[in-house]
């Protein structure tokens, strides 16, 4: 019986590797993005606004363990 290709533990456990660090990725991108551009951002958006991004981040981020 020759091997056959196809899932291995290793090839699963991969898998669950990179997911794991696509969604830390995912997580942090809209943070990054406001870092990144909070220049122009801010002068765009209200006070306002901005106190509902603040407030919305820290709800999702309140639900992470």
């Amino acid at each position: 019986m020759g091997a056959q290709k196809g899932l291995t533990i290793a090839t699963l456990l991969d898998f669950q590797k990179k997911d794991q660090q696509r969604a830390e990725a995912l997580h942090f991108r809209p943070a990054k993005y406001l870092a990144e551009n909070i220049g122009t951002l801010t002068k765009a958006l209200s006070a306002g606004t901005l106190d509902r991004f603040e407030a919305l981040f820290a709800r999702v981020n309140a639900l992470l363990p």
